[in-house]
């Protein structure tokens, strides 16, 4: 192991990379957090996101200023990186009956989600 990430307050549920620079983390504490890699060659968080009311149970990388989690809450949120390099949640999808188990890019304007509510559902952004 060269580095342990820590700063959740639960257990993480999802990681995705971003490149070789950045990792994105969901967790059940209902955080979204960005570590970014410094001039040292460590991670460090960079961004808490926050808006999923419970848990974050999936995460997924559309591209380098876009990131897609899936929570308990039945939603799915679009987080988008600024100008100004702070991240805001742009859209959140809602239509899920229960909690979004998984979250995944289908192509560069559509993402896919999947539920607890036996659904599969695909969203064009």
């Amino acid at each position: 192991c060269e580095q342990v990430l820590t700063g959740h307050t639960s257990a993480v549920r999802s990681v995705a990379g971003v490149d070789a620079q950045t990792i994105i983390s969901g967790s059940r504490d209902g955080t979204v957090r960005v570590w970014v890699k410094g001039d040292d060659g460590e991670f460090a968080c960079e961004h808490v996101l926050t808006g999923h009311t419970v848990w974050v149970l999936s995460v997924a990388v559309l591209d380098a200023g876009t990131i897609i989690s899936g929570g308990e809450d039945r939603t799915v949120r679009v987080w988008v990186k600024g100008v100004d390099g702070v991240w805001a949640c742009a859209q959140v999808l809602t239509g899920h009956t229960w909690g979004v188990n998984s979250v995944a890019v289908l192509d560069a304007r559509t993402i896919i989600s999947g539920s607890h509510d036996r659904t599969v559902r695909v969203w064009e952004l």
